[in-house]
């Protein structure tokens, strides 16, 4: 990148040659991101304790310094504790271990996940209304426009973008049996 920024500076360039340096330029700072993006996807991944990997990404990012840390006091009544520092990573592996464990137990026992799996549906049942693809698609309309995930794991915003692929398959076979169809 020196070397072109010289070229261009020292030298008369064609349009096309500034063009060229444009693009690549471009192209350059696309493959820094996409690295970044990689090295910092693999730093969290690899670390024991990823809240505390995220943040010292974020304080590495916005070019905050870790300085401070050394000017951390934590009392215990009147007592000063000596390492406040290895007092906090404790409890935050303590609780980090803590959640991981009612995580593990709820897994074990027969939790909200385990009970939505068999859902018996009377197709004949007087209390399903029909619902139409235009219904789908009005309800659909009113979702948000937001990029993450639900607890389904699909982008509200996907399912508004791919509406008119979708609405056939989202609309219950139950409309064509109560219409005699």
């Amino acid at each position: 990148m020196k070397i072109l920024s010289s070229l261009k500076r020292n030298f008369t360039i064609t349009s096309e040659d500034l063009e060229f340096i444009k693009q690549y330029k471009k192209i350059h700072q696309r493959v820094l991101q996409e690295a970044k993006k990689r090295d910092n996807d693999r730093y969290v991944t690899d670390s024991s304790n990823k809240s505390k990997a995220i943040w010292q990404l974020i304080n590495r990012e916005i070019s905050m310094t870790q300085e401070d840390d050394n000017k951390l006091e934590l009392k215990r009544g009147n007592n000063i504790d000596p390492n406040p520092i290895e007092s906090a990573e404790k409890l935050n592996m303590y609780f980090m271990y803590t959640v991981a464990e009612m995580v593990q137990q709820n897994i074990n026992k027969e939790s909200y996940n385990n009970s939505r799996k068999e859902m018996n549906h009377c197709p004949n049942s007087i209390f399903i209304s029909p619902v139409t693809e235009e219904n789908v698609v009005n309800l659909a309309k009113n979702l948000k426009d937001k990029p993450t995930a639900g607890y389904n794991d699909i982008p509200e915003i996907l399912v508004k973008q791919c509406i008119q692929l979708i609405k056939g398959p989202l609309t219950p076979y139950h409309c064509g049996q109560m219409n005699g169809n």
